[in-house]
């Protein structure tokens, strides 16, 4: 895999800022960046799903304020089942 800088430090700077909220349980990074088959360039982007506590979802889900501590992001989504507990996506 070979990994740009840009992704790195986007990496690292998502794993850092989140690691320090108590909120924060686990981050899952996916897509491009997980097979060690897959060659990655400069345009390849970085997909990370942030696995947060139930008293945090309010703070994460649906909102999008906590990413300017990590940088202007140039893409976000979300996604619309807001909650997923057990695999089972169930809504409020």
């Amino acid at each position: 895999m070979v990994v740009e800088a840009w992704q790195f430090k986007a990496i690292e700077r998502v794993r850092d800022v989140l690691a320090a909220d108590e909120g924060v349980k686990g981050l899952v990074l996916i897509g491009s960046y997980t097979p060690d088959d897959i060659r990655t360039d400069v345009w390849s982007d970085v997909d990370i799903v942030a696995v947060v506590a139930d008293e945090a979802i309010s703070r994460f889900c649906l909102a999008n304020d906590w990413i300017s501590a990590i940088g202007e992001p140039y893409c976000f989504s979300q996604s619309s089942e807001h909650t997923h507990r057990g695999g089972i996506p169930q809504s409020g």
